[in-house]
């Protein structure tokens, strides 16, 4: 850190020193002592003419809100990173400038959000590129790596690709659904009279649903597929072995015996929140922690190695590995939640996307 100080100075022709005051401007032009005023912490401005300011500066260093992480909506550079409220990434998220969104759906290279009106759009590596013709509007939405999946309002399905190169056809089937999920090889929905179809690549038989006439709810790994039903139990089906992931068996097709309301998969994870408001998880080691606040949730997300959930009240609770800061979501009260590998997102009441982690594909919010 840089300080002016009083200097002395030698007079030509007299044999003495004496010590008088350096005059320097200050920021209007007017002559000014070289000792500064003293540093304002929160206005934004370099108060002592030392090239710091606020919370950059040694005499802020003590104040309250001056920390080592940011707050995100005070406006001021509290950890001195050079980077204020939801620009600093590491600790506040990034949160959209825009709001009306209602649903959002994260992967590692996209995301992807649903506005109050159905419309899609998307950032990351991908955009939304081009819905198949005659579909309206948007209520519900799943994304892979490049794949597309949305339930319009007259319970239609479409899928598109928005990636180039060979890609499989991976078209789904005609009728009336109530409820979509995309995974990494296939996808499923939930026809309105509770039957379950599937497609896309069947390696494990996770394309390969079981005869149902009660489901609810679907939710789509990589080597697992399963229903809610109306009753509150889980179907899963899939986990067949394959030369893709012969090792690919965590008992994730061995849903727990409970009464259920929601479920979500990732890879060869399963995790639901029961009746009671707890979190449940089979498959690869990813239960809550014993004794941990997890208790009257609503919702649940599953991602690589994370899984977070939603309190009654909209905050967002994590759990397993924080690889790329995935179990770190900020202090805010979301109204759904999405998770990747390394990453997660969600809608906060109001109307903003907020998301944490490794951002999807470099995705910058609108």
């Amino acid at each position: 850190m840089r300080s002016l100080r009083r200097q002395r100075g030698r007079f030509a022709g007299i044999g003495i020193l004496v010590s008088v005051p350096l005059l320097l401007a200050g920021p209007c032009g007017d002559p000014k002592e070289a000792d500064p005023p003293p540093e304002i912490c929160d206005d934004g401005e370099n108060n002592d003419w030392d090239d710091e300011t606020d919370c950059c500066d040694s005499e802020c260093w003590s104040e309250p809100h001056c920390q080592e992480i940011a707050y995100c909506d005070d406006g001021v550079d509290n950890d001195c990173d050079g980077a204020t409220d939801h620009g600093d990434y590491a600790d506040c998220g990034s949160k959209s400038t825009e709001s009306g969104w209602v649903a959002v759906e994260t992967t590692d290279l996209q995301i992807c959000g649903l506005r109050s009106g159905g419309e899609l759009a998307c950032w990351g590596l991908y955009d939304e590129g081009e819905p198949p013709e005659g579909m309206g509007a948007f209520v519900q939405v799943g994304v892979a790596d490049g794949y597309l999946c949305g339930l319009d309002s007259d319970g239609i399905v479409g899928c598109w690709w928005v990636r180039e190169g060979e890609l499989p056809d991976w078209s789904p089937p005609e009728g009336e659904f109530s409820d979509l999920s995309v995974g990494f090889y296939n996808a499923c929905a939930v026809r309105t009279d509770g039957s379950v179809a599937c497609w896309g690549d069947d390696p494990f038989g996770q394309a390969s649903p079981p005869e149902l006439t009660d489901a609810v709810g679907v939710a789509c790994g990589a080597y697992v597929s399963c229903a809610l039903l109306g009753d509150g139990s889980i179907e899963c089906w899939g986990c067949g072995e394959s030369e893709w992931a012969p090792d690919s068996y965590y008992d994730q097709c061995d849903p727990p015996a409970g009464v259920f309301v929601d479920v979500d998969a990732y890879v060869d994870t399963v995790c639901g929140v029961d009746i009671s408001g707890e979190a449940v998880c089979w498959g690869r080691d990813l239960n809550p922690p014993p004794g941990g606040p997890l208790h009257t949730l609503t919702q649940v997300a599953v991602g690589g190695y994370t899984a977070c959930a939603l309190a009654a009240n909209g905050s967002p609770i994590c759990w397993g590995s924080d690889q790329g800061g995935a179990a770190s979501p900020p202090d805010a009260h979301l109204s759904t939640l999405s998770l990747s590998s390394k990453a997660g997102c969600g809608v906060d009441l109001e109307g903003h996307i907020r998301c944490w982690g490794q951002a999807s594909g470099g995705a910058q919010l609108p």
